[in-house]
C-alpha cells in the first residue's frame, strides 16, 4: 500500500471520529437546552432506590466497603441507622458481626453498559460520636465526609478517585490513601501517627494537632496551616508544591524533586530538606545553625543563631530563608 494512501486513510478515520464526537456533543447540548421535556436524565438507563437500615446490636469497630457511593458519617440524636440512595441493582448490607458494624454495597445484576446521572450515597447516622471504635472505609470513586464531633480509635480510609474530608475528628491514628482524590482535614486531633498518601491528590491540613505527620504525594500539592506536630513531621513529593505556615514541630524532613517548599512562620528544632530543582523559601520563627549545600542554586540564609539545626541540600534549587 502506498504511503500517501495510508496517510489518507488515517486522516479520514480521524476526521470521522472527530465528527461523531462533535455530533454527539451537539445533540446533547441542543436537547438539554431545548424547550422539550428532555434532560441528561433521559439518557440514563439506571434506576435508583432509597433504602434505610436500622443498626441493631453493639459494636466495637466499623467497616465500610463500597464502590462508587459517597460515604458520610453524621451525628444524630435518634437511633443508629444507615440511609442509602443507590442504583436499584445494588445490594446494600448492614449488619453487626463479631462486634463489627459492616456496611457493604454489591452489584446484584452487573450491567456492561450503564449510564447514571444521579449522585449515589450511603449515610451512616450514629448517636454516639466520641468512642474508641476503629474505623475502616474502602471506596473506589466515592467521596468520604466525616462531620464534626466524631472520635475513633484507629482510623483508615482508602479511595482511588474520591476525596476525603474530615472536620473536628479525634482519633488515635489516622491513615488516608488516595490516587487522585484530595485529602482535607480541619480541626482534627490525632494522638498518634497520621499518614496521608496520594499520587495526584492535594493535601490540606488546617488548625490540627498530630503526634506525628507524614504527607506523601507525587504531583499533588500540600498546604499545612496553623498545625502542631508534637513529634516528627515528614513531607515527600516529586513535583508537588509544599506550603507550610504558622506550624510547629519537633523535627522536620522535606524531600522534593522539582516541587518548591515554602515556609511562613514555621519552626522545628531540627530540619533536613532535600530538593533537586525545587526552591526552598520562607521564614522560620527562631534562629538556626544553617548548613546549606547546593550545586548551582543561589543561597541567602541568616547568620547562625541558637542551637536548632537546619540542613538544606539542593542541586539547582535556590535557598532563601529569613527569621520572622
Amino acid at each position: 500500500m502506498k504511503k500517501t494512501y495510508k496517510i489518507a486513510l488515517i486522516a479520514g478515520g480521524f476526521c470521522m471520529i472527530v465528527g461523531l464526537l462533535m455530533a454527539g456533543i451537539s445533540f446533547v447540548t441542543n436537547c438539554a437546552g431545548s424547550d422539550d421535556d428532555f434532560s441528561l436524565k433521559n439518557l440514563s438507563n439506571t434506576k435508583y432506590a432509597d433504602r434505610s437500615f436500622r443498626i441493631v446490636g453493639d459494636f466495637d469497630g466499623i467497616s465500610v466497603d463500597v464502590a462508587s457511593e459517597d460515604v458520610t458519617f453524621i451525628k444524630t440524636d435518634g437511633e443508629n441507622r444507615v440511609e442509602a440512595h443507590v442504583d436499584e441493582d445494588k445490594k446494600i448490607t448492614v449488619d453487626v458481626r463479631d462486634n463489627i458494624l459492616y456496611v457493604r454495597s454489591d452489584n446484584e445484576n452487573f450491567k456492561m453498559f450503564s449510564f447514571g446521572t444521579e449522585e449515589t450515597y450511603i449515610k451512616v447516622y450514629l448517636n454516639s460520636g466520641k468512642s474508641d471504635k476503629d474505623l475502616n472505609i474502602d471506596t473506589a470513586s466515592g467521596d468520604v465526609y466525616i462531620e464534626s464531633g466524631f472520635g475513633f480509635g484507629n482510623m483508615k480510609v482508602s479511595t482511588a478517585s474520591g476525596d476525603v474530608k474530615t472536620l473536628g475528628t479525634k482519633a488515635e491514628t489516622f491513615e488516608v490513601s488516595t490516587a487522585s482524590g484530595n485529602v482535607y482535614a480541619e480541626n482534627v486531633e490525632i494522638n498518634g501517627a497520621a499518614v496521608m498518601s496520594s499520587a495526584s491528590g492535594d493535601h490540606t491540613v488546617i488548625d490540627s494537632t498530630f503526634g506525628s505527620l507524614k504527607s506523601d504525594t507525587s504531583s499533588g500539592d500540600a498546604k499545612i496551616t496553623g498545625t502542631t506536630v508534637k513529634g516528627h513531621f515528614e513531607r515527600n513529593s516529586s513535583s508537588g508544591e509544599t506550603g507550610i505556615s504558622k506550624t510547629t514541630t519537633d523535627t522536620f524532613r522535606g524531600d522534593s524533586t522539582s516541587g518548591d517548599l515554602v515556609f511562613e512562620k514555621f519552626d522545628a528544632h531540627r530540619l533536613h530538606i532535600e530538593t533537586s530543582s525545587g526552591d526552598v523559601n520562607g521564614t522560620f520563627i527562631s534562629g538556626k545553625i544553617f548548613t546549606v549545600d547546593t550545586s548551582s542554586g543561589d543561597i541567602d540564609v541568616p547568620r547562625d543563631e541558637g542551637t536548632d539545626v537546619c540542613e538544606i541540600e539542593t542541586t539547582s534549587g535556590d535557598v532563601n530563608i529569613k527569621i520572622a
